[in-house]
This record gives structure tokens, C-alpha cells and sequence, in this order.
């Protein structure tokens, strides 16, 4: 895969782009999208410079808020944010169930819970998606 995106253009048009797609980029797409999307959303936190509105049910209840209120929204957003990092670090590596293996021993408890957290990254992923401008 080759990827070339032009900088951003003062006059406001659209960016321009030049992408090839190899054979072998098709093989597993999540693991390819993965190895993009991870650089990009650690670059994108490094500079979290806004938030969007993050629903309460989408953080843990101690980071629960009301309605109307702004507070912690950039707390908020960034643990969001970490949340797609954990799911594509792990799909980034295809070897990342490893970890769960102890000689002959596998930890499905421990394994099923970090699958349930990388599900939960990629539905926030999806949910958020456009508020990855900010």
C-alpha cells in the first residue's frame, strides 16, 4: 500500500490524494486498517485541542456528568479516544491474544474481557467517528 494525501489548500480545495492498494492489503483488512488508523488516532491525541459531546453511557460511571453541564468533556473525550487506541493497538498486532497464554494455560476470562474492550473501542470508533476533527 502507498498512500500520498496533499497538505490542507489555503483556497479551500478538496485535498488531493494518491492511493494504491496491493493485493496483500486485502488479506486482512482490519489488521490493514489497523496499522493506519493506530499512527493516526496517537498523532490525534497528542494534540486534542477540542471535544465533541461524549454520552455518559460511553465512560465509566465515575466519569458520568449532567446534561447540560461542559465539565470534563476533554476528559472525557481523551479517555474515548484511548479506548479506539487499545482496540486498534491490539488489531494492529496479530499475535495480541498471546498475551493471554501461560505455558499451556489460557486465560479466556482475562482474553473475552480484553475482546469485549476492543469491540467496545471500534463501536466508539464508529459512534465518534466524525468528531475526530476536533
Amino acid at each position: 500500500m502507498k498512500v500520498k494525501i496533499s497538505d490542507y489548500n489555503e483556497d479551500n480545495t478538496p485535498r488531493e490524494s494518491k492511493i494504491q492498494i496491493d493485493p496483500w492489503d486485502t488479506v486482512s483488512v482490519d489488521n490493514t486498517l489497523a496499522l493506519i488508523a493506530l499512527p493516526l488516532l496517537k498523532q490525534y491525541r497528542k494534540n486534542l485541542n477540542g471535544a465533541p459531546y461524549v454520552e455518559n453511557e460511553d465512560v465509566p460511571p465515575e466519569m458520568y456528568q449532567e446534561v447540560d453541564s461542559y465539565d470534563g468533556w476533554g476528559e472525557r473525550w481523551a479517555w474515548v479516544v484511548d479506548e479506539m487506541i487499545n482496540a486498534f493497538e491490539r488489531l494492529a498486532d496479530p499475535d495480541w491474544s498471546d498475551d493471554f497464554h501461560e505455558g499451556m494455560t489460557f486465560h479466556a476470562e482475562a482474553w473475552q474481557a480484553e475482546d469485549k474492550r476492543i469491540d467496545n473501542g471500534l463501536r466508539l470508533f464508529g459512534k465518534y467517528f466524525r468528531g475526530l476533527w476536533q
